[in-house]
């Protein structure tokens, strides 16, 4: 139980980290691969589906090439599935 909170607080503690650095830095615009993006952002988020017992299947279809700012796009992905999670 310990170990979950102290999970929980590290990744509010990165959230802010992250807002902070999205303040200070630059658009960086490259493409993205969104399966390798949301696969990573699930082994982050990893503990918070284990508690829930959710079963998380991904399907994505990226017919074209979508650039945009990665580390943006992760906070924005990052936050929509760890509330799905949180309030599943």
């Amino acid at each position: 139980m310990q170990d979950d909170c102290i999970q929980k607080l590290d990744i509010h503690i990165q959230q802010i980290i992250d807002i902070s650095k999205n303040l200070k830095t630059d658009l960086v615009i490259s493409e993205v691969k969104f399966t390798q993006e949301i696969s990573e952002i699930l082994k982050e988020l990893k503990f918070m589906s284990g508690e829930a017992h959710v079963d998380i299947r991904t399907q994505v279809e990226q017919y074209a090439p979508f650039f945009t700012d990665i580390q943006r796009l992760r906070i924005i992905l990052s936050n929509l599935i760890s509330n799905s999670l949180k309030y599943y």
